[in-house]
């Protein structure tokens, strides 16, 4: 992984500022969020976010896709859960703790999630979510994606 410590070049900031965490805040607000926000970048089969790992951030993929994965005894019982790709959040599952809920740990399953070719996300980190938290339409957007999340 490749990990910019700034925030993302013109080429991805038309896409995050329509994206429903983004869309309508003004110039300056944007400008506040994003410059706690980080572009990483993946290559092809690279994990990124391992299974049973604490999560402090969301993913949102501007570029690539990724399969969400859940590992058995051996690497040949990985059961894939589904595929996102840009647009789509990684790590929804942990938006009950962001939330205030205690997290739950599964020791039965591990969850992974892997590139599928070169991508390309935004690391959005929680304490920027609950900035835009009290926007009636960013709640229910992950409320929804949450709902429709299956572990990543």
């Amino acid at each position: 992984m490749t990990a910019a410590n700034h925030p993302p070049n013109e080429r991805y900031i038309n896409l995050i500022r329509h994206h429903p965490l983004f869309k309508g805040v003004d110039d300056t607000l944007f400008e506040q969020l994003i410059a706690h926000c980080q572009l990483l970048s993946y290559d092809k089969q690279e994990m990124v976010l391992h299974s049973k790992t604490e999560r402090e951030s969301l993913l949102l993929i501007l570029e690539g896709s990724v399969e969400v994965f859940v590992s058995g005894p051996t690497a040949a019982k990985e059961e894939v859960l589904e595929i996102l790709q840009a647009g789509d959040l990684i790590g929804l599952s942990s938006i009950a703790h962001f939330l205030g809920e205690p997290p739950h740990v599964n020791s039965q399953h591990n969850v992974g999630v892997r590139s599928i070719e070169p991508t390309h996300c935004l690391e959005i980190p929680f304490h920027v979510l609950e900035k835009r938290w009290p926007d009636e339409e960013v709640r229910h957007y992950l409320l929804r994606q949450s709902g429709q999340a299956n572990g990543s």
